[in-house]
């Protein structure tokens, strides 16, 4: 049996892929919580927080070292690190509330608050 393709069938699949475009899109513009504040702190003490919209080099000097954040294009990312194992370094730039950067051998802890908080993906229990 020999089944035509109508009218309506195109029409249906046009709407069906129009409404997931729709979805995917709304879904990606939900997903991008920017974060308002770059929050540095060395030691456990507040070091400095200063704006996401602003680009900047912040440099933090410690007597353990020495390491240079560095805001750009809404995000945050650790540009130097003098310490030996340079994980802070290799880490992806943030942007999003919550998200954070860490330098262990410094102490020295790079994280973003405020803005629109990005919505859980999981929970452990």
């Amino acid at each position: 049996m020999l089944r035509v393709i109508r009218k309506a069938d195109i029409l249906l699949f046009c709407v069906l892929l129009l409404s997931a475009g729709l979805s995917a899109g709304l879904f990606a513009m939900r997903t991008a919580a920017s974060g308002a504040t770059v929050v540095v702190t060395l030691d456990g003490g507040t070091y400095g927080s200063y704006s996401l919209e602003e680009d900047r080099e912040i440099e933090v000097v410690t007597e353990t070292g020495t390491n240079t954040v560095c805001i750009e294009n809404k995000s945050v990312y650790m540009k130097y690190s003098d310490c030996h194992n340079q994980v802070c370094v290799e880490h992806a730039p943030i942007s999003r509330s919550g998200e954070s950067i860490i330098c262990l051998p410094h102490r020295v802890v790079v994280q973003i608050e405020g803005g629109k908080e990005a919505d859980v993906d999981a929970v452990a229990k």
